[in-house]
């Protein structure tokens, strides 16, 4: 499903990520770890296409998104959800939901993600209901 072989990553002169070459299959979970520094932000942003990438390949899906800008990426279902609240705090669940799926072109896919979200946790099928931090950290 995503192959990217010998990624790079350059900010100016620096050189933040140096050949990384990893393969995800079909409903595999992959993790990177490393201290702070190691290039694990800058890989998923250039995977993402929130970064450019300065050599190497990303294929998701069998389409070579190497060189694609973010906004193009998303639409093959390939994004970049960064760790912390990046909500917005002053919406209800469901307007955050569409918010995240404003992308989506298929209005009866939207209605079903909402609906496997609301089996989720009831509380979020009432629509003015704010996000409280420990629903800001719900894992998707």
């Amino acid at each position: 499903m995503l192959e990217v072989s010998g990624l790079e990553v350059r900010y100016g002169s620096v050189t933040a990520v140096k050949g990384i070459s990893l393969e995800v299959a079909e409903g595999e979970v992959v993790a990177i770890i490393g201290p702070n520094g190691a290039g694990k932000t800058s890989t998923l942003r250039a995977i993402t296409g929130l970064v450019p990438t300065a050599g190497g390949r990303v294929v998701f899906r069998g389409t070579d998104v190497s060189r694609w800008k973010a906004h193009r990426i998303v639409t093959l279902g390939l994004g970049h959800a960064p760790e912390g609240r990046r909500l917005f705090p002053q919406m209800s669940v469901m307007e955050n939901l569409r918010m995240g799926a404003y992308r989506r072109r298929v209005p009866s896919e939207i209605g079903r993600t909402i609906a496997q979200v609301n089996a989720l946790d009831s509380t979020r099928e009432t629509r003015r209901i704010l996000l409280t931090p420990s629903q800001q950290f719900i894992p998707e």
